[in-house]
């Protein structure tokens, strides 16, 4: 199925074919919402950028101007219009999958160590405080 000259959609596909297949567009599109912003992660491991509308996971997972770009409502004119002004060539594959790898599995526990740590820290400092 096309739509149009340059925009197949391809149904079904398994992981080895999605990279390929994101890793060769100019870029993905986001157009609606969704609460982690994985799909932006996955095209930036790919080295790709995506365009996301300006909502939910999104917002936490791009870096406008860096790994991708925002559109602002929910319309086909501002998607439109965002893809008129999109440059992809602006955007680097080894930034891009360097901001993917930040998200990784290990510098998440990581990160996640590093705040509870830091909140049991002060637990125990606020309890070791004498009474007054």
């Amino acid at each position: 199925m096309a739509a149009g000259t340059q925009t197949t959609f391809h149904g079904y596909v398994d992981d080895r074919t999605v990279d390929r297949i994101v890793g060769n567009a100019r870029a993905a599109i986001l157009p609606g919402s969704e609460d982690f912003g994985l799909v932006p992660l996955e095209a930036a491991a790919a080295g790709r950028p995506t365009i996301a509308l300006a909502a939910g996971g999104a917002l936490e997972t791009i870096i406008e101007g860096e790994t991708g770009a925002f559109f602002r409502e929910a319309t086909a004119a501002s998607l439109a219009q965002a893809l008129r002004d999109f440059d992809s060539a602006r955007y680097l594959p080894a930034r891009l999958r360097a901001h993917a790898e930040s998200f990784a599995p290990p510098r998440f526990v990581e990160r996640l160590r590093a705040i509870v740590g830091g909140a049991l820290e002060g637990r125990q400092k606020a309890f070791s405080r004498p009474l007054r």
